[in-house]
């Protein structure tokens, strides 16, 4: 049952980070844009950051660039 159910999860890991590439693959030319239109030179993930000024945040604007972009995410089959 153990091997059976890892199986189950590196099949599940593997789908989750196929999708997760393809949806960076997607959003990366929206994220430039918005890089280019504020004059930016690197996009950094907050994640990694341990100190920044609210400023230069751009992700309010990242969300609803990529939501007008990309639709509202829901598949249906």
């Amino acid at each position: 049952i153990r091997t059976e159910q890892g199986k189950k999860e590196e099949i599940l890991n593997k789908k989750v980070r196929k999708e997760e590439s393809d949806f960076f693959k997607r959003i990366y030319p929206v994220l430039y844009e918005i890089l280019i239109e504020r004059g930016g030179l690197i996009l950094i993930d907050q994640r990694n950051v341990i100190l920044w000024d609210n400023s230069v945040d751009i992700t309010d604007d990242a969300i609803e660039a990529i939501n007008q972009a990309l639709g509202s995410g829901v598949k249906i089959d």
